[in-house]
């Protein structure tokens, strides 16, 4: 059955397959768009803990955490993380309320290991926290927190205060 077309009297072929082509067109679009932001390096990695368009539509530019005091091992919003270069600081467990470029904030589980008798051999010793990041500084071409704010809400690691400032400064 022929159409009409908005010209009186003139048939118009049947349009049954335009709508496929148009999704296929738009997947092909959607594929393209994906390809070009992993060639720049901006696609968010496999297993990654962030949403790049959310990341993109909080601020003008994304402020991240090091873990190990390298650069190169950036994390925004991380769930777990080793903070120190030694491997004697963790968290885990890790629920951000609050992220954007100036502060962060959220609940953690810290590990402190107490490298008795040395750090190979030493248990990690686990502390509920309330952290915050703070201190963003622009270091290796990024924006990194390098501040880390632990507040001790339930026991703490022998030593430390209830309240104790972790330098997080990356080299690059």
């Amino acid at each position: 059955m022929a159409l009409r077309s908005k010209v009186a009297g003139t048939p118009r072929p049947p349009t049954a397959g335009a709508p496929r082509t148009r999704h296929r067109r738009m997947g092909v679009v959607g594929v393209l768009a994906l390809v070009a932001l992993v060639v720049a390096g901006l696609a968010p990695a496999y297993g990654s803990t962030y949403s790049l368009a959310r990341a993109s539509a909080t601020s003008a530019h994304v402020t991240y955490l090091a873990g190990g005091h390298v650069a190169s091992d950036r994390h925004y919003k991380p769930t777990a993380l080793t903070l120190s270069g030694d491997s004697t600081l963790f968290i885990r467990h890790a629920r951000w309320h609050v992220w954007n470029n100036r502060t962060a904030s959220g609940s953690v589980s810290s590990g402190w290991n107490y490298c008795d008798p040395n750090c190979a051999a030493g248990p990690v010793k686990w502390f509920l926290a309330r952290v915050t990041l703070s201190k963003p500084k622009y270091v290796c071409g990024h924006h990194f927190f390098t501040a880390v704010t632990f507040h001790f809400t339930r026991g703490r690691p022998k030593g430390i205060p209830q309240d104790d400032v972790f330098d997080a400064t990356p080299a690059c």
